[in-house]
């Protein structure tokens, strides 16, 4: 083979080698996989003989002390006056401390409501009581803030009107909640300031009326659920949010869902979570879980409805038809809780709080012994 021919030769070898090589598939190392997450769960005691039972509603961004309220073991009854509610707060280290709210003895607390703020300094809360007269048995709902250095009080409205709160911004200085129809006047969701002053959030454009579920940290955004008239279909409502400087805005990205709603902020207001269906109530079983933020848009979870998440939107929980409760991470996807408990005869269908970095949740069910109960779970990476 003369010179010519033989790099020629070596030339194309050496091409049929490269291709060869750069046409082996290179598999980039996977990144590994978190590590398995497992949970220890406790059940809160009774907390007292005629409030046995306990529902946590709230707790502070280390989880360290909880609020909410205990009840009868037998809410159906129909004696007068009724038993009631307790407002409560509840630690690991020191039990239970009923939660100071002003007393009126010629009414019955029927109701009672306790949102504890991220820092753990403040409640906020509805008190609805009834005449102990059962022929005068009207409720009056009236909302209130109490801390620790400012003591109880009733948050500010209209003479007559009635209040209720829902939750608080991380230091309680901001209270969103409802002033109720009065006189003339009809109903309108709120955000109270510290210093007493109002501000009416209205429904989105072109709708009648709304509900405030959730708030941020600073008390700057508001979420919830904006209804159209009352002429339109019963089940149609729209999740929303709400800023000062914005004012009432959907959530973009869930026009083709007749249903939607948000349910709560995370503490950074960068994200809404909420959920989504279509179609009549009984497509609720089929209801999707959404997470929302600006920058990223909306992002679907699953088949469950989500309820609440942590302080920077990381971890989100909710419940798959009300019977399975259900954690969904960034950098896990969904995850049943049921499945990190090593211990059996637990029924955990229900998240009812979360601390700020998530690891910490508060909810309802049946422990292996007792029907009915309040939880608390540490997850442990």
């Amino acid at each position: 083979m003369n010179q010519k021919y033989l790099l020629i030769y070596l030339f194309f070898w050496m091409g049929a080698l490269a291709l060869s090589i750069t046409s082996i598939p290179v598999f980039a190392q996977s990144e590994p996989e978190p590590p398995r997450l497992s949970a220890e769960i406790m059940e809160l005691p009774p907390y007292s003989e005629a409030h046995p039972k306990v529902q946590i509603s709230s707790t502070t961004a280390t989880g360290d002390r909880a609020s909410g309220y205990a009840y009868a073991a037998d809410l159906l009854s129909i004696d007068w006056p009724p038993p009631g509610m307790e407002p409560i707060l509840w630690a690991p280290s020191s039990g239970y401390r009923k939660q100071p709210v002003e007393q009126d003895t010629s009414l019955v607390l029927v109701v009672a409501t306790a949102q504890l703020s991220s820092d753990g300094n403040a409640t906020v809360g509805t008190l609805s009581r009834s005449h102990r007269d059962p022929l005068k048995a009207r409720t009056l709902d009236r909302a209130y803030r109490w801390s620790e250095s400012a003591g109880f009080q009733w948050l500010p409205a209209p003479d007559e009107a009635q209040t209720r709160a829902y939750a608080c911004s991380d230091d309680g200085s901001y209270v969103i909640g409802r002033i109720l129809r009065h006189s003339t006047n009809p109903a309108r969701e709120v955000r109270w300031h510290a210093d007493g002053t109002v501000d009416t959030v209205p429904p989105i454009a072109g709708n009648t009326r709304c509900f405030l579920r959730g708030v941020s940290g600073s008390g700057t955004v508001a979420v919830g659920t904006s209804f159209p008239p009352r002429s339109d279909t019963i089940f149609s409502r729209r999740a929303f949010y709400w800023t000062p400087t914005e004012g009432s805005r959907p959530v973009p990205g869930l026009e083709a869902y007749g249903t939607s709603e948000a349910n709560a902020v995370s503490a950074d207001g960068r994200y809404i979570v909420g959920y989504a269906y279509d179609g009549p109530l009984s497509n609720l079983p089929d209801a999707r879980a959404w997470r929302y933020s600006k920058a990223e848009g909306l992002e679907w979870l699953g088949t469950w409805i989500a309820t609440d998440l942590n302080a920077d939107g990381s971890v989100v929980v909710g419940s798959y038809r009300n019977a399975i409760a259900m954690l969904w991470y960034t950098d896990r996807g969904e995850v049943e809780l049921r499945t990190l408990i090593n211990e059996e005869g637990w029924w955990l269908p229900k998240i009812t709080a979360i601390n700020a970095a998530g690891n910490v949740l508060y909810g309802m069910g049946d422990s292996p012994i007792t029907e009915d109960c309040a939880w608390r779970v540490e997850i442990i990476d």
